[in-house]
């Protein structure tokens, strides 16, 4: 964008001061072709030394506004105030006669335009530059709208942030909660288990001497002696124990241990619960009785104790329906198979339910 100036006016009042009273001039000469703000007698033009410093970008505020005033001082311009509003300060500028006079070269001094050619081409790239700086400057207001827009966002976000860490916090409180109602019932799941055993027993044959304080006791009327009920329970499985392992001269495989949080020691404490310890040994001496549980069977099976602790093998176990006397073989007329007398379960079905459940984990 270029400016333009007259040569007598610089040479006089100064360089900026031409400069501006070209501008002005420019300006209320538009209004006053378009009729427009038009008072007292004047046609006017207003800007602020902030626009004007953006329009001029070779002077600062104070520099512009020192020029208008000299401009004033000088009788060039005149300037008054016919904002709307009563806060606006907005100066309005005019050309004085003086001025007008100036411009118009009838002082006697020749005018000449420096660097411009056509003030009115540049003038209105002046306006156009005034149009973009207003434009600008809503940009700059919507910018800033939605700097606090964003602002706001960023401090919904945070409190979702902090209210579902809350939540995390009181599901993690919960499943605390939960493990250790968890943990209580299998403690009185275990107190229950233990009180089974000492109701099917009233009696103990077997009491041992050493008794460890730190167990919760019950009392032995009877022989007026005081066992802890782990005492019973590992007097019941060392019996059990001993009774099986005396299977082996009978071809049986012994057992190395039966320790509790097993499989192995659930099943027994299982059936020792509903049948109680006698019927359990018996159990075991009826092995003895049964050719087939010892190893006389087709292929050769042999019982095992976790075979034998199972719920629906025990029961039978128990019952006889192994033993010697009540097991007999006869051929069938229409297959030849063999079937056992008494049960009625042919000897490869036999061979093959004993074989089931030879691999429980102890």
């Amino acid at each position: 964008m270029n400016h333009s100036f007259n040569i007598a006016v610089a040479a006089e009042y100064g360089i900026l001061e031409a400069v501006l009273l070209e501008y002005l001039n420019f300006w209320v000469t538009k209004n006053k072709a378009n009729g427009v703000q038009y008072y007292d007698g004047y046609y006017w033009t207003y800007n602020s030394t902030k626009a004007l410093a953006e329009l001029f970008p070779y002077a600062s505020k104070t520099t512009i506004y020192r020029a208008l005033r000299h401009l004033e001082d000088e009788g060039l311009v005149l300037s008054g105030n016919y904002n709307k509003a009563a806060y606006d300060r907005t100066m309005w500028y005019t050309l004085a006669e003086k001025g007008s006079l100036l411009l118009d070269g009838k002082d006697g001094n020749k005018q000449t335009d420096c660097v411009c050619q056509d003030n009115i081409k540049n003038e209105k790239t002046i306006f156009q530059d005034e149009q973009s700086i207003v434009q600008d400057e809503k940009c700059m207001v919507q910018n800033e709208k939605c700097m606090v827009q964003n602002e706001k966002c960023m401090v919904q976000n945070e409190k979702c942030i902090v209210q579902n860490e809350k939540c995390i916090v009181q599901n993690e409180k919960c499943m605390v909660q939960n493990e250790k109602c968890i943990v209580q019932n299998d403690k009185m799941h275990f107190s229950k288990c233990e009180n089974g055993f000492t109701q099917n027993e009233p009696t103990i044959p077997v009491i041992n001497t050493v008794i460890d304080t730190d167990i919760n006791t019950d009392i032995d009327t009877v022989n007026n002696l005081t066992v802890s009920k782990d005492t019973v329970c590992r007097t019941y499985v060392q019996r059990i124990t001993e009774r099986w392992n005396s299977l082996a001269q009978y071809g049986i495989k012994p057992v190395n241990s039966i320790t509790p949080k097993t499989k192995r020691y659930d099943m027994l404490k299982a059936r020792i619960r509903s049948y109680g310890i006698d019927n359990v040994l018996l159990a075991i001496e009826n092995i003895k009785n049964s050719a087939f549980l010892c190893g006389s069977g087709q292929k050769g099976w042999t019982i095992t104790f976790d075979w034998f602790v199972r719920p629906n093998n025990f029961i039978k176990v128990l019952e006889g329906n192994y033993n010697n006397s009540s097991l007999g073989t006869q051929q069938t007329a229409d297959t030849g198979q063999q079937i056992v007398n008494n049960s009625g379960y042919p000897q490869e079905l036999l061979d093959m339910l004993a074989g089931e459940g030879s691999g429980v984990n102890g």
